[in-house]
């Protein structure tokens, strides 16, 4: 039995065999977030889904499910219990949406968002937090 959420599989949202119970919740919860964006008066929709693919000590890779109104994005992060966010370079939309966040610290949590750059507007995807090996 296959279990899927807003037209994404088990295997689109990023679960493999061997991930921990609450990375599996985590992603499927960011799976069915709707997508619209945080602020009403934005027409612009946030990626229903981000998830790390990949992660070492001191980095990790990070995909999402693009947005249908999206002409860009940009990846924010920060160490989790810190109040200021990192920016990624802006990736465009023809790319492919997953990005390799570099020089991080081994052990540590950080929080992170995928902000969907509209033609008018933006909007955030929700935010997950992930701890580096």
């Amino acid at each position: 039995m296959c279990v899927t959420f807003l037209g994404a599989g088990i295997p689109q949202m990023g679960i493999t065999i061997g991930m921990s119970l609450v990375e599996v919740y985590q992603r499927s919860a960011i799976a069915t977030v709707d997508p619209t964006c945080i602020d009403g008066v934005s027409a612009c929709q946030s990626s229903t889904l981000i998830y790390p693919v990949s992660k070492t000590d001191t980095s990790m890779i990070i995909a999402w499910m693009p947005s249908v109104t999206a002409v860009s994005y940009q990846v924010e992060y920060k160490e989790e219990s810190s109040a200021i966010w990192l920016l990624l370079p802006i990736q465009l939309a023809a790319l492919p949406t997953q990005l390799q966040i570099n020089g991080l610290l081994t052990a540590t949590t950080y929080t992170i968002r995928v902000n969907s750059i509209c033609g008018v507007g933006n909007c955030y995807s929700a935010i997950i937090t992930v701890k580096t090996n």
